[in-house]
């Protein structure tokens, strides 16, 4: 890899699962962490668990751990009575933190599919933005970073899918959920 990638990895849950995305990160760079930086972004003030089945993925791994930046919507700064949801400032804070290259947004309770870091790359050499899919499951089972089983669901199935033509496909702004994308800082 020519360019540096940050990894921003979001989460405001109690349990973001972020074993299943260190371990699947694991598998997809083969543990050649080389030119990757991961920025985690917690809002919630908890101990951040870093378990993986790779018991020497903290010395090996380039990680930052910030609470989000001050904002309007959340924390002590807020303007609104109660906290609310503010995904764009915690992909905003990992953003500040990316020294250059591309960043690449992973959302919590994520599993990368085999592939995926090389679809990243692909973004890299060719100079372009990536919008990745996802699918949402029910009882989902991951050992090692591998999906072993899961239950769909309707409401979980990502709808830019049926208008694609190929799994690399030509599209607009408004595909740009930030859940699964790369891009140059």
């Amino acid at each position: 890899m020519n360019q540096h990638l940050t990894i921003s990895y979001c989460t405001s849950r109690k349990d973001p699962k972020i074993e299943w995305f260190l371990d699947s990160l694991y598998r997809e760079c083969g543990g050649n962490y080389d030119g990757i930086k991961i920025v985690v972004v917690p809002y919630m003030k908890l101990p951040l668990h870093l378990s993986s089945s790779v018991p020497e993925i903290r010395s090996i791994i380039n990680l930052t751990a910030v609470p989000p930046k001050p904002n309007v919507w959340q924390g002590k700064h807020r303007l609104t009575s109660t906290d609310w949801f503010a995904a764009a400032n915690s992909r905003n804070t990992a953003l500040c933190l990316a020294p250059d290259g591309y960043i690449a947004y992973v959302d919590d309770l994520s599993v990368l599919l085999p592939g995926w870091l090389d679809r990243v790359k692909a973004a890299m050499d060719g100079n372009y933005i990536v919008c990745g899919s996802y699918q949402k499951v029910k009882d989902l089972v991951v050992e090692n970073g591998e999906v072993k089983s899961f239950t769909e669901f309707e409401a979980g199935k990502d709808t830019r899918h049926k208008f694609t033509l190929s799994p690399l496909h030509p599209c607009v702004g408004g595909w740009l959920y930030g859940c699964s994308c790369a891009m140059p800082v």
